[in-house]
């Protein structure tokens, strides 16, 4: 298999970043083993351009075959690599784009929830036969071309037939606007733990005129977020004085990283003024997703998802509950974020009655939980 000469990635190493960032830069580059990767810091701007900034700074041959990438949190599916090479030996003067979830008109439409779903689904979009032309102002997670077409006046942009990508580089720019409608009716302060970098807060005041706080470990998401929120408190939740109250406290998808959900949740039971409440969301490991992946016999831990590499817990609904009691909370409410099973999933099948299935859990990818403190 032949492979590009050289994979250019325009950004720093994701070394400083949180450990899901690092651990997609470090499968990423397990995947490039035997291809050279350099990493350029380029300016911002489209790929195009920092990719000419990159080959200048390194110099590159002008007859060299290179794969550019915007940063080293996304993850290529299989034989992508090798299709970017033959589509640039046949293109000559053209700039070979990876496409992703983004692109409009990929048939199938993007439907993977995991690692295998990611391949599988990889499989079935290199049967395409019509591929969409990209859009004027689509910029790429990725291109291939030789260097010299870089600069080439009549350099033309298509997408390469079976290349794709999947990006993890907004782990902690989520706004996470499907949560707004949870908000509790009462809600003039609100802490969110384990927010990022404040883009769920500045919906929240946005939305609500509130007063917002964040409560987050990592130091760069705390610098990041400082613009955003009213005010950042940097550090171990649970080892913070907060000195005042709040009429809502938030944890989305926080809870699965830590190793005593209950004391963190009691922490912020602590927290609540008269009448507040505590925000959840909570993914859901009897997804039919993970059903799947475990009758296949895989297991792959990933950047984020149910199977996000930092997660530390594994929750049902069951779960949730028996969590919220043992923290001396009620549920006031529970909604499902409902990711249905395709057709073909069908365990019930082989079991000959055996065993009860509950198919609305298996339908959960997620649960929004509303919580309050028992009277």
């Amino acid at each position: 298999m032949t492979l590009p000469a050289t994979v250019v990635i325009c950004a720093a190493p994701q070394s400083g970043a949180s450990e899901e960032l690092v651990f997609a830069e470090q499968e990423l580059l397990g995947s490039l083993s035997g291809i050279p990767v350099r990493h350029v810091e380029t300016a911002g701007g489209d790929l195009l351009g920092r990719a000419r900034q990159a080959a200048a700074t390194l110099e590159l041959a002008a007859e060299q075959t290179v794969l550019f990438l915007t940063h080293g949190a996304l993850w290529l599916a299989p034989e992508t690599l090798a299709t970017c090479q033959a589509w640039a030996q046949a293109t000559p003067h053209g700039l070979g784009l990876v496409a992703d979830s983004r692109v409009a008109g990929l048939q199938p439409a993007p439907d993977y929830l995991t690692l295998r779903g990611f391949e599988d689904y990889a499989r079935r979009l290199s049967a395409m036969s019509a591929w969409p032309t990209p859009e004027a102002d689509f910029q790429p997670l990725a291109l291939v071309c030789r260097v010299a077409a870089l600069n080439h006046p009549d350099a033309s942009r298509a997408f390469i037939p079976g290349g794709f990508a999947h990006d993890f580089g907004a782990y902690h720019q989520l706004e996470r606007r499907e949560m707004l409608a949870c908000l509790p009716e009462q809600c003039d302060s609100i802490l969110d733990v384990g927010g990022g970098e404040g883009y769920f807060l500045a919906q929240v005041k946005a939305l609500r005129g509130c007063e917002t706080h964040l409560a987050e470990y990592a130091e760069h998401a705390c610098r990041a977020a400082q613009t955003r929120v009213d005010r950042v408190w940097q550090g171990d939740f649970l080892a913070t004085d907060f000195g005042r109250g709040f009429d809502c406290v938030s944890f989305l998808d926080v809870l699965e990283h830590t190793t005593s959900p209950d004391r963190w949740l009691e922490k912020a039971r602590s927290l609540l003024n008269p009448g507040g409440a505590i925000l959840m969301s909570i993914p859901n490991v009897g997804h039919w997703s993970v059903i799947a992946d475990l009758l296949a016999g895989r297991w792959d831990y990933v950047p984020a998802g149910i199977h996000c590499i930092t997660h530390l817990r594994f929750f049902t609904r069951s779960g949730i509950e028996k969590l919220l009691e043992g923290a001396g909370l009620y549920c006031e409410k529970m909604d499902p974020v409902v990711v249905p099973a395709p057709d073909w999933f069908r365990p019930e099948l082989g079991m000959g009655g055996a065993l009860a299935l509950d198919r609305d859990a298996m339908n959960a990818y997620a649960y929004h939980v509303l919580a309050r403190v028992k009277p």
